[in-house]
């Protein structure tokens, strides 16, 4: 089994909305901070970003050396300009791309949790961080196997209560299941569910790393959608559950917040937690996704991610006889779930990020908007210089064809041979996609591309009446 890319750059503008149940039109913008002085958060995957008063923050995160980054950004997103904060408390860095530290606000204050019962506070009001320090519900232990060694752990917050749920804790490699919810009323942690024990179970979610996850207000659920379970990391360490390749899972759950806890008729044991059916056009399975609960459409966001297993092959690109195919892919698709219907919908777009992994997607609740901040992708995947990985810093905004989605009908009259596909371009001459189309040098700043001399010299005369452009 094998899949082309998603999106696929050659079919992207062919797609229609003929199914509007399960389809929605959207567009990605991207967005060109202001660098004063050459001073902007160097690119990165596996950060925290969250937007607050008309800024949109960044800290810390992974760098495409697989090391881990200690520092703090925001960007002024009505000047576009880049400020740097004080960094996040020292702490000895962590290598690999799994070094995933989220981070919530609430009541104006950032909240880092790093495994250990102290969390990490920043104000910000005064861009000061402190410590808090919790307790555990009288008759609960700490459940984590090694204390401050958890990553890639998932969280949401919902009303005063913080939720995490997942990760590595230095105990089992696959990962682990244990679900912890902290009220930052009283800071007490409760043990809500879940071990740190490789046990597998049918009420709840299995151990894993690096879901999606996110909070619904209004319907008041915790939703968890995929992610992995590292098996590539138990076969060198030689344990149970060991595999040539990470699992992929392809399960979604909810935890109802306020419903009563209900015994499960096999085993007895309390649970709230409820396998949801996956209806509508759904993501395909996968890990390190990008996730938000955007407010203002009342509707979840899912962008990007990687499966380990499954094979890509590329249309319409050969080398001698052979099509190229990797390993694994690398996803650039976004979908959005709707909790009231329970239905997932795919969003249709002419441009998009590129493909990547273990970026980062922020509601803006004064405004409505959403951004998406950095992420990761192979370097063969999406060509690089650097041939260790590929980082990214780019800043881009989504647009819905929904209610509160900042819908512009406009942007559909937007000339498709000027959309950005990553690194992909399109020849505005014959329209087919590809990396190494050489950029028009003229007065149009390099907008316009073309995928031969023969091309260029067919589509200058109407390049240059359409958008002005001529030879500098």
């Amino acid at each position: 089994m094998f899949v082309y890319r998603h999106p696929e750059p050659n079919m992207i503008d062919k797609i229609k909305v003929t199914c509007p149940e399960i389809q929605v039109r959207g567009t990605w913008e991207k967005l060109l901070p202001i660098t004063q002085g050459g001073l902007r958060p160097n690119g990165r995957c596996a950060h925290s970003s969250w937007v607050w008063r008309g800024r949109l923050y960044i800290c810390s995160g992974v760098n495409e050396y697989q090391m881990e980054i200690k520092d703090m950004w925001y960007l002024d997103l009505k000047t576009n300009i880049w400020k740097q904060l004080p960094s996040p408390p020292t702490k000895r860095p962590i290598a690999g791309l799994s070094s995933v530290r989220p981070t919530r606000v609430w009541r104006d204050k950032v909240y880092l949790f790093v495994g250990t019962q102290n969390l990490h506070v920043f104000d910000l009001v005064t861009e000061q961080w402190s410590t808090l320090k919790t307790t555990m519900q009288r008759g609960q232990t700490w459940p984590y196997s090694v204390d401050g060694a958890l990553t890639a752990s998932a969280s949401a917050l919902l009303d005063d209560k913080l939720y995490i749920f997942g990760g590595e804790d230095g105990g089992d490699p696959l990962g682990q299941n244990i679900f912890m919810a902290l009220d930052l009323t009283t800071a007490k942690w409760t043990h809500v569910s879940g071990t740190s024990a490789n046990i597998p179970k049918s009420f709840e979610p299995n151990l894993r790393t690096l879901p999606c996850m996110w909070a619904s207000p209004l319907h008041r659920k915790i939703y968890l959608l995929y992610g992995s379970a590292n098996r590539t990391q138990a076969r060198l360490q030689h344990k149970p559950g060991s595999g040539e390749y990470d699992y992929t899972y392809e399960d979604f759950w909810s935890w109802d917040v306020d419903a009563p806890s209900s015994s499960s008729s096999s085993s007895g044991i309390q649970s709230r937690w409820t396998r949801e059916r996956l209806r509508g056009n759904f993501p395909s399975p996968r890990t390190e996704a990008a996730s938000v609960y955007w407010d203002a459409t009342g509707r979840a966001v899912v962008y990007g991610g990687y499966h380990g297993s499954l094979p890509t092959i590329e249309l319409n690109v050969s080398i001698g006889n052979q099509q190229p195919m990797y390993d694994f892919t690398f996803f650039g698709d976004t979908f959005v779930h709707d909790p009231e219907t329970n239905v997932w919908q795919h969003v249709l777009v002419r441009g998009f990020p590129s493909y990547r992994a273990m970026a980062t997607i922020a509601s803006d609740p004064d405004t409505g908007k959403v951004y998406l901040f950095g992420g990761y992708t192979n370097p063969d995947f999406v060509p690089a210089k650097n041939i260790t990985g590929r980082v990214y810093h780019d800043v881009w905004t989504l647009k819905l064809d929904l209610p509160g989605g900042n819908w512009n009908p406009e942007d559909l009259h937007r000339d498709m041979r000027a959309e950005k596909m990553g690194p992909w371009m399109r020849c505005f001459t014959c329209g087919n996609c590809g990396i190494s189309w050489q950029k028009c040098a003229g007065a149009c700043g390099g907008k316009y591309y073309f995928c031969s001399k023969e091309c260029q010299k067919a589509g200058w005369k109407e390049h240059k009446e359409k958008h002005g452009c001529k030879k500098l």
